[in-house]
């Protein structure tokens, strides 16, 4: 099973694109002690962001009961494209199709 999650801008991208057509979607709450002096969110944080994602992701899109003790999952690979910096007032989401 693999999914595409993408850490978004819900001002901007909800302009830009039609956030609507995403299966998912979760509103992700930043944390002061993820930014710097200038308000720049450090690029490591989006990876706790994803994973947040991933388990809302699970809670609310996947139908069925999964057993984590017995069946348990395993991230083997993420990739991340930086696009545009985050900034701490902004309100972002994960979404994926």
């Amino acid at each position: 099973m693999s999914a595409r999650f993408i850490f978004v801008d819900l001002i901007i991208e909800s302009k830009a694109m039609e956030i609507n057509g995403f299966k998912f979607k979760t509103r992700i709450q930043l944390r002061f002690k993820d930014t710097d002096q200038m308000g720049h969110v450090n690029n490591a944080n989006h990876l706790t962001y994803f994973e947040l994602a991933r388990v809302a992701y699970f809670n609310e899109v996947v139908a069925e009961k999964i057993e984590w003790n017995k069946e348990g999952i395993i991230l083997a690979r993420i990739e991340v494209d930086y696009k545009a910096p985050s900034y701490w007032k902004m309100k972002y989401g994960c979404i994926s199709a």
